[in-house]
């Protein structure tokens, strides 16, 4: 049991890390003005390529739904842990490891072993 505390900390630890290491807000930045800036002259190419603007028009409202969409995605992925639900699932956790831990607390003690609740 030793051994799998053990790696469970260190599997915690890591997602410790993982939520206190910032990103930087340039990137986030950065990505939304090349997509702006791409949406805002993509329907300028369309035009000056075809003769429709009907055309231009649809391509451009679809290719901004998929390009924001992508740009939203990734926010929600830099900030994934308010998205899941982390405390429901570790009280869960505590309660079936304390439940365990009740169960082999009322069972008679095994030879060799200190197995009790302090």
């Amino acid at each position: 049991i030793e051994e799998q505390i053990a790696a469970l900390e260190q599997v915690v630890g890591g997602c410790e890390r993982l939520h206190s290491s910032p990103i930087p807000p340039t990137y986030s930045r950065h990505l939304s003005r090349v997509i702006s800036m791409f949406l805002f002259f993509m329907p300028i190419g369309i035009v000056a390529s075809s003769s429709s603007l009907l055309g231009a028009v649809l391509i451009s409202a679809i290719a901004s739904y998929v390009f924001v969409g992508i740009d939203q995605v990734g926010m929600e992925i830099e900030n994934s842990f308010s998205l899941l639900p982390l405390q429901q699932l570790a009280s869960a956790a505590h309660v079936a490891v304390r439940d365990q831990l009740v169960c082999l607390n009322d069972a008679p003690p095994i030879a060799g072993s200190d197995l009790s609740i302090q």
